[in-house]
C-alpha cells in the first residue's frame, strides 16, 4: 500500500512465506531506485538508525513515526509529485520549493508586526502559539518560540 510518501509492506505475509524483512526492504528499495520519479527511499532500519549519510534522511525522519508510518519513506525527484490526481500541489518533499513556505500569524492585539527571515520548522508553531496565549508549551513540543509576541 501507499500512505503519505511511504510504501506499506505486508511483513506478516512475507514472514509466512519465509521472506526475510531486511531482504524485503532491500528489494523494495532497489525497485524504487529504478523508478524515474524517485530520488531516494529509506527503510525502517535506516529511519530508526542514527545514520546521517543520505541527503534527505533527516527530513524523512521528521515526518516518520515508527508505530504509525509506512515501512519505506520515498523522496520524489525535484519536480515530481506522488499523486493519483493529474494536477495539484503538495508540501511533501524535502525540496526548497516545498519546504520554503510562509507561516503567518495574525492578531492585532497579540502579534506585533514583523517578520522572521530565518528558517523555521513546523515544530516551532506550537511553542509560539503557547507563548502568545500565555500558556506552557505542550510537553511533547520540540520547537522553539518565534520572536513575534508583543
Amino acid at each position: 500500500g501507499w500512505s503519505a510518501h511511504g510504501i506499506l509492506l505486508e511483513r506478516a505475509r512475507a514472514g509466512e512465506r519465509g521472506i526475510d524483512a531486511r531482504a524485503l526492504d532491500q528489494e523494495a528499495r532497489q525497485l524504487l531506485a529504478a523508478d524515474p520519479a524517485v530520488a531516494a527511499a529509506f527503510s525502517r532500519a535506516e529511519l530508526e538508525s542514527g545514520a546521517q549519510a543520505e541527503p534527505w534522511l533527516a527530513q524523512a525522519r521528521k515526518s516518520w513515526h515508527p508505530e504509525l508510518s509506512a515501512d519505506l519513506q520515498v523522496i520524489p525527484k525535484p519536480g515530481w509529485m506522488f499523486s493519483s490526481y493529474p494536477t495539484g500541489t503538495t508540501h511533501g518533499s524535502p525540496h526548497a520549493y516545498d519546504t520554503h513556505v510562509p507561516v503567518l500569524f495574525y492578531g492585532p492585539k497579540w502579534v506585533r508586526p514583523g517578520r522572521v527571515d530565518a528558517r523555521v520548522e513546523v515544530t516551532d508553531i506550537a511553542p509560539t502559539l503557547a507563548r502568545l496565549l500565555g500558556v506552557p508549551p505542550p510537553s511533547s513540543s520540540e520547537g522553539r518560540p518565534l520572536p513575534i509576541a508583543p
